[in-house]
């Protein structure tokens, strides 16, 4: 029989910042430092150790001993669970001083960069509502509280909501949420009650069985919505009955899509999307100019923080000889970093979702460019991802 490990809590940790990965981080007396999760600065808490290595520390709360005063009452029942919105109990306003300081420690620290001009920080617009995309999974397992599993409640329960991290094959029942603007909680709630009333089966994560597997909402500030339901498998006569009252019970989806997924993955771009209703495709402005989206389009989901990201880059970009770079997390392959100081370009602006690969990327481009304006933009509030845009000019 394994042994249980011992419990180990240190007191008294004062968190003094947010890691790049939104943990609280703190450093006790002898300089050890504590990534600590779900803590804020200005915490003083008694830490439960999950990992310990030479000169640092993660762990998760075992006790508040003093909370922050920038702690705020969340404004989502679902918070803490579904894993959505991480700072939600954090003022906005602080929020953003700390994304600020993550953009400036990383290009400081990791890419050993001279900022020429830090810009402050562009926040939301809406620190609600404010995404145009979301997903949800059906599944026949609920996402149970620590109370009620202890009460003796099943897990056994229809549900459609978001996955809860760390726990793949069961999810959190969502009711209201705050990410996406209307009608998508109607949408959401409406589709759940209808599966309900049709008796339709909801997908089994670990078994890989049930008829209903994720619904993809799309919300455009034009007021168009488009619908994708993921069938695990072909009930024609089921499918059609579902989509019908689908249409008829919300008629704000301006075009309905389905697919059928029998792969072991949610992913459904590389399967065949079929429109039910609508022509297909949503619409949605960006300044001037009017896009076309489609299922397999791919869209920035805050669109209004992405005009203000994408006048930055035209502001940044001082038209003509520039290159415009915008890699994916992991940042550019060193090979293209490269191939662009032998491309000598004389601006570069770089848009980056990872500050710390941002970072890196700098630090190769720095041979040949100086960092001339950094501005992070807010495009996800309350969590931890921010976005940040760079101007490089070429040396003499």
């Amino acid at each position: 029989m394994r042994k249980r490990r011992r419990e180990i809590i240190i007191e008294n940790i004062p968190i003094t910042g947010l890691a790049d990965k939104g943990r609280g981080v703190g450093r006790n007396e002898e300089g050890v430092v504590f990534f600590v999760e779900d803590a804020l600065p200005g915490d003083v808490i008694d830490v439960r150790v999950i990992k310990q290595k030479e000169g640092f520390v993660e762990g998760i709360i075992h006790a508040i001993k003093n909370y922050s005063e920038h702690r705020v009452a969340p404004f989502c029942s679902h918070f803490g669970i579904c894993g959505g919105c991480k700072f939600q109990n954090l003022d906005y306003k602080t929020q953003l001083h700390y994304k600020e300081d993550n953009v400036i420690n990383a290009l400081k620290r990791i890419g050993k960069i001279e900022i020429g001009e830090f810009l402050p920080i562009v926040a939301a617009e809406n620190n609600q509502y404010y995404r145009n995309k979301l997903e949800y999974t059906f599944s026949n397992k609920r996402w149970l509280e620590k109370a009620e599993l202890d009460s003796g409640v099943s897990k056994y329960e229809d549900v459609l909501g978001f996955h809860r991290p760390g726990a793949f094959d069961k999810i959190v029942d969502i009711h209201h949420c705050y990410l996406q603007p209307d009608p998508s909680n109607k949408i959401r709630n409406s589709v759940k009650a209808i599966a309900l009333e049709q008796g339709l089966s909801f997908f089994d994560l670990r078994t890989q069985e049930g008829f209903l597997r994720n619904i993809m909402l799309r919300i455009t500030t034009l007021g168009e919505t488009l619908v994708i339901v993921s069938f695990y498998y072909e009930d024609k006569a089921a499918r059609i009955k579902f989509l019908d009252e689908m249409l008829k019970r919300v008629p704000e989806i301006s075009t309905l899509l389905y697919c059928i997924n029998s792969k072991a993955n949610d992913f459904i771009l590389d399967l065949d999307i079929i429109t039910y209703s609508g022509n297909g495709f949503v619409e949605e402005k960006l300044g001037p100019v009017t896009f076309k989206i489609g299922p397999k389009s791919f869209f920035q989901t805050s669109t209004k923080q992405a005009e203000k990201l994408f006048d930055k880059v035209v502001e940044f970009a001082d038209l003509p000889d520039v290159l415009i770079t915008d890699p994916p997390r992991a940042g550019m392959h060193t090979a293209v970093a490269e191939m662009l100081l032998q491309l000598e370009a004389p601006k570069i602006v770089y848009v980056s979702c990872n500050p710390a690969t941002q970072a890196r990327d700098l630090f190769i481009l720095s041979k040949k460019y100086d960092t001339i304006k950094v501005q992070p933009v807010d495009m996800f509030p309350h969590t931890h991802h921010i976005e940040n845009v760079a101007l490089l000019k070429l040396r003499n």
